[in-house]
This record gives structure tokens, C-alpha cells and sequence, in this order.
């Protein structure tokens, strides 16, 4: 059986499959919807500890008022989501750079060099890495939850700023139909309705 859905306002069908599981279907379908990137960086409270890191394409905001709340996934096993719960803290930066996002993405965080140099002591993004703001977070344990192989993390935004020399009208990347993909000024005015 094919099912339709609807690409571009044109009903389309999916890829002639044998059997399409509701997980292939799912990941299939929320490949249409863009993902903000983010790394997120956790020093573990151990002696000489270096810090772990990792990219998300779930960041998020919760609330923003009384008091900020960001949420994103983890897959775990994870020695980044160790550190955060070890330290009870974690350091959010969006990104706008591909080479950061590969970096820190899963297939290559077993190779730690490439990503390490990126990170300072404080376990932040350094300065010309792709960081387009940071937000330092206190990890709510309480509010931790877990859903099959991921936990849910919520973070108190405790303090937040931009990166040296960023705008922040024109920088963001997200992971949209499989690929990393900038977003900012360009991208809005091509949406922008043409005056006549």
C-alpha cells in the first residue's frame, strides 16, 4: 500500500516500499520539519575532567517567562548526559557551522580530537567555532524524563549571551530533509510576499 501525503501543496506518495513500518513512516515524514541545532557541552565534576560534548537537532525553548526553560533529547548511553547529571549543569550553543555540527554529531563523537580543541576550559564554545549565542543551564533533575533509549533533559537557562562578532538576525543552522541547512536573512525574504 502507498500512502499519500502532501509536499509543496501537490499530493505526493511515499517511495514504492515493500512495507513501510510506522517508524520508517514517522522518521520519513519528520524529515519535513526543520530541527534547530544546538551543541550541548557538561564538564563532569571530576578531577581534570575534560569536557563531553554532543550535537542535538532538538533544542528547544519550554517557557520563557518567569524563569527560561530550554528542553532537548539524548540518546543514552551517552558520557555527555553523564556529565550533566554528574555536574547538574550543561552549556547550549547554536550553531551556524557544518564543520562544528560534524564535529560534535554522533558519528564522530567517538573521535573526541576533533571536537575537544573546540570546547574551552569552562566546557563553552569557543569564540570562531560557529557559536551564534550560549545559554549556561542548571539541569532539572526532577524533571528528567525517559522515553525508550532517549531522557528528556530540561535546563533553567541560569545566563545567556551571543558570541563575539555574531548577528543574530541572520545566523541559525537546522537539520531539515537530512542535511544541515543555514537559516537567516536570505531565507526571509524569499518568503516575504512580492509587492506588485
Amino acid at each position: 500500500m502507498i500512502t499519500p501525503f502532501i509536499r509543496n501543496g501537490i499530493s505526493q506518495r511515499l517511495p514504492n516500499r515493500a512495507i513501510w513500518s510506522l517508524s520508517d513512516k514517522i522518521k520519513y515524514f519528520m524529515r519535513a520539519v526543520p530541527h534547530a541545532l544546538a551543541i550541548i557541552s557538561s564538564i563532569p565534576n571530576e578531577t581534570n575532567s575534560r569536557p563531553k560534548g554532543l550535537l542535538v537537532s532538538s533544542f528547544n525553548s519550554v517557557t520563557i517567562s518567569p524563569i527560561p526553560y530550554i528542553s532537548f533529547n539524548i540518546k543514552v548511553p551517552s558520557s555527555t548526559f553523564d556529565a550533566i547529571q554528574s555536574s547538574k549543569h550543561f552549556i547550549a550553543s547554536v550553531i551556524d557551522d557544518r564543520a562544528t555540527a560534524n564535529a560534535f554529531a554522533k558519528t564522530a563523537a567517538n573521535d573526541s580530537s576533533q571536537w575537544e580543541k573546540m570546547l574551552g576550559l569552562d566546557g563553552k564554545l569557543k569564540d570562531g567555532h560557529g557559536g551564534v549565542v550560549w545559554m549556561r543551564c542548571k539541569w532539572v533533575e526532577r524533571q528528567k524524563i525517559e522515553v525508550a533509549d532517549h531522557v528528556i533533559v530540561i535546563g533553567e537557562v541560569l545566563e545567556a549571551g551571543k558570541y563575539q562578532g555574531r548577528e543574530l538576525e541572520i545566523s541559525a543552522m537546522v537539520h531539515w530533509q537530512g542535511k544541515y541547512r543555514g537559516i537567516g536573512r536570505d531565507q526571509e525574504d524569499i518568503c516575504r510576499p512580492r509587492p506588485d
